[in-house]
């Protein structure tokens, strides 16, 4: 029985990871398939109420080609990797490390769970900051830079000082 158990680690779950990426490979994004559905209505709407769902047709899709061009020229940072790579090796060894010394002090799980609380927070923060975008190597960020206000039109009676 112990050796079904092996084939079935060492097979079936990559196996299934296998599967699970070609499904959603070929499925499309829920954006996708929430402006099918809105086209699809659209042909079925009388003329006068498909004016307003092919406005946010052009929406949608003018926001969905916006993300995907974002994404694809998006770049990898290098040194970002493997900043990740190797605070993730490092928390894995201290998470090793005081693992081992747990099971001979039962108290030393608080500092396992502490330790590991950190490696996750460090390791969301690398991953968040994996990519460079087009707009962060053009332009210098400006964060404390006023906001631009529009002038207000004047109605036909008001007189500007």
């Amino acid at each position: 029985m112990e050796e079904y158990i092996k084939w079935a680690t060492a097979v079936v779950i990559p196996l299934l990871g296998l599967i699970i990426k070609y499904r959603s490979d070929n499925q499309d994004p829920g954006a996708v398939r929430r402006m099918k559905r809105h086209a699809q209505l659209a042909t079925e709407l009388p003329e006068e109420s498909k004016k307003h769902l092919e406005e946010l047709l052009d929406v949608e899709s003018g926001l969905y080609a916006e993300r995907m061009k974002r994404r694809a020229q998006r770049k990898l940072k290098g040194g970002t990797l493997g900043a990740v790579i190797l605070v993730a090796l490092v928390f894995g060894g201290a998470l090793f490390g005081l693992s081992a010394w747990a099971f001979i002090w039962p108290w030393a799980w608080i500092f396992v769970g502490v330790t590991g609380f950190f490696c996750v927070l460090f390791l969301v923060a690398g991953a968040m900051q994996l990519y460079e975008y087009p707009q962060d190597r053009d332009e210098p960020a400006a964060p404390h830079a006023p906001a631009v206000q529009e002038e207000q039109p004047q109605s036909a009676g008001s007189v500007s000082k």
